[in-house]
């Protein structure tokens, strides 16, 4: 949050924001069913007559499909609205007539729908009412009021997840932002804060990587407006720009997961908050350099300690030096985006050990091997992962170990972590879980009366907008978990 010089507005980041992308359905084989969407991706009326999978590069695939690999899988399809507010693919293909336009409702949508991707709400301090800046960046990490100009500065991330295949995404998926917003109309202009990085590579020489800013938790401005400093606590520095929001020099090296920063301009110095080294770097701002260096009690267990850098470090983990695996899964949860990631160039998986069906009769067979080709999948959290292998959507990763290939596949990195590593990263991670449920009773059991005030009905089990009576969680569960008295042994669980 930040105030305007006058205190008549007050601007609020919104962290996981969206980027304006949507999904197309693209799975089944006629209309919508009762949980899915209707196929549209094969519809004729689209732009590749419902050639489904659809090509990415012209007519073709990029990369080509391997030879002899079956037919690959119907799937859905990532789009999302450009500067002209088209639909658009990553192949150029323009959707718009069949996501908001006259041929909607064969995706499932009414005639002039749209996404909500607001990043920036600006709050009148007098009336309360609330506008909103759009589509500036994903994940809106710190915002800061330009002193001289008004001008609202937001930091943070944004991803190219339209983009399919991950040989495609290969170290370049993610770009770090800097917007500047008028906050009395919401008109903003972006710009990279990685201007050196050009993403025709997934990898760059050590020393270029080293200037990267990645993660960017904290922005401040030096009281002329001509100096703003921004954290980067995946890349452990803090990068220097002018008041057009262009990088200068190189950036002031400090503590482990440089989070927040304060100027004081009377000393000349700059004031960082190192989260993870748990000390404060003291910033000679007339120098650039860091200039002590003062630690504090961190209580942590060792594993998160030794842990974190490889779900955060950018430096170390990625081919350019901005991203890591916190760049999706932020902060061990999630971007709240889905992902294209098969390969056409990739190898059939088989599923030949895999838990099929649950063993239970007359379900144990017909399953198919995993295809490299798998459509678009949501970024999963790695809250409570651990112990609950095997992993992805789909469960065709048996453990962490499973994901080192994605150091280098995914994130441009030079070599794959060693064993000892992801040993590492997996003690960090089991130490992370959702936080408790604040419905259940003081000794965590279940409890059978649960008001929903302001919880209304879709339609399915009673009309549209009626009120949810009291939730019974006890028989929710009953409900959910085999032997139901709903479903059987084929209940929601199994």
């Amino acid at each position: 949050m930040a105030r305007s010089a006058d205190g008549s507005k007050v601007y609020v980041a919104v962290f996981e924001s969206g980027n304006g992308s949507t999904i197309l359905g693209g799975g089944r084989d006629t209309g919508a069913g009762v949980l899915t969407l209707r196929n549209v991706v094969s519809d004729p009326i689209g732009p590749y007559g419902g050639l489904n999978p659809p090509p990415n590069n012209g007519a073709n695939f990029d990369p080509p499909m391997t030879p002899g690999n079956p037919v690959p899988p119907r799937v859905g399809l990532i789009v999302k609205k450009d500067g002209q507010d088209q639909w658009m693919d990553d192949n150029g293909g323009n959707w718009t007539n069949l996501v908001s336009g006259s041929f909607s409702f064969r995706s499932d949508r009414p005639q002039g729908w749209d996404v909500t991707d607001h990043d920036v709400a600006v709050i009148d301090t007098t009336t309360f009412g609330v506008t909103y800046a759009d589509r500036l960046m994903n994940i809106n990490m710190a915002l800061a009021v330009h002193p001289i100009s008004g001008m609202v500065t937001v930091v943070g991330t944004d991803c190219t997840n339209e983009v399919r295949f991950e040989p495609n995404v290969n170290g370049v998926f993610l770009r770090v932002r800097v917007s500047f917003v008028n906050g009395g109309n919401g008109m903003s202009t972006s710009m990279d804060l990685n201007p050196h990085l050009d993403y025709l590579s997934e990898t760059i020489p050590q020393p270029m990587r080293d200037l990267s800013i990645g993660d960017p938790r904290g922005i401040a401005w030096t009281a002329d407006g001509a100096r703003a400093y921004v954290t980067g606590m995946g890349s452990n520095n803090v990068a220097v720009m002018n008041g057009a929001g262009v990088r200068i020099g190189s950036p002031i090296e400090v503590g482990e997961g440089p989070t927040g920063i304060a100027v004081d301009d009377a000393s000349g110095r700059a004031f960082v908050v190192n989260k993870f080294d748990a000390s404060v770097s003291v910033i000679d701002l007339v120098a650039g350099v860091e200039s002590a260096r003062v630690s504090f009690h961190d209580p942590s267990p060792g594993a998160i300690k030794i842990g974190r850098k490889h779900l955060y470090g950018t430096h170390e983990n990625s081919g350019l030096g901005h991203l890591a695996c916190a760049s999706c899964h932020v902060d061990s949860r999630t971007d709240r985006l889905a992902w294209d990631l098969g390969d056409p160039s990739g190898s059939v998986a088989s599923d030949n050990g895999q838990n099929l069906g649950m063993g239970f009769p007359g379900l144990t067979t017909g399953f198919e091997d995993f295809a490299p080709m798998k459509g678009p999948m949501t970024t999963q959290t790695l809250q409570d992962i651990i112990g609950k292998e095997p992993f992805h959507w789909r469960g065709d990763r048996d453990s962490l170990h499973d994901f080192s290939g994605a150091f280098t596949g995914l994130q441009g990195d030079d070599a794959e972590p060693a064993v000892s590593d992801i040993d590492e990263f997996e003690d960090f991670l089991a130490t992370i879980h959702f936080p408790p449920n604040p419905f259940r009773n003081f000794d965590n059991s279940l409890p059978t009366s649960v008001p929903l005030p302001g919880h209304f009905s879709v339609g399915r089990f009673s009309p549209a907008g009626t009120p949810l009576p009291t939730g019974n969680a006890t028989l929710g569960l009953n409900l959910y978990t085999p032997p139901s008295t709903l479903d059987g042994n084929l209940a929601c669980d199994t």
